[in-house]
């Protein structure tokens, strides 16, 4: 998380934080299928759901503030999410944040024009990578 983002952030209720009690989570999803594909479903976690799962942590407001855009027009062969998310990480470990994310999950089904259904389900946790 860059100072700038740190300082546009609101740290209202907290003892004396700093930018190092933050970390920024970046999450893209970018599908690209070919033309025969003719049904497609996404089905991509709303930004309540990213709340409850880092919020459930340890029942303290670990999510602090989201945004993102999405892309995901009929007739077109990609898709594209991208959501960027601020959370408070103060006392958590890198594994108790994967934890968190194992609970989220990206469903993704195509249909071919032979009918052959593709189905994947996507657990972000099993994703994630951390900068030092």
């Amino acid at each position: 998380m860059s100072e700038e983002e740190f300082n546009q952030i609101s740290i209202k209720g907290l003892n004396k934080p700093s930018r190092d009690d933050f970390r920024k989570l970046t999450f893209d999803l970018n599908i690209e299928h070919l033309e025969n594909v003719v049904e497609r479903g996404i089905t991509f976690p709303d930004y309540e759901t990213w709340k409850h799962s880092l919020d459930s942590i340890d029942g303290k407001k670990r999510y602090w503030v989201g945004r993102g855009t999405e892309q995901n027009n009929d007739g077109e062969k990609m898709v594209r999410y991208h959501r960027e998310i601020i959370i408070y990480s103060n006392g958590l470990s890198n594994e108790e944040i994967q934890e968190a994310f194992q609970d989220i999950v990206v469903e993704v089904y195509l249909k071919r024009e032979d009918g052959m259904p593709i189905e994947k389900t996507y657990r972000v946790g099993d994703f994630i990578q951390f900068s030092p």
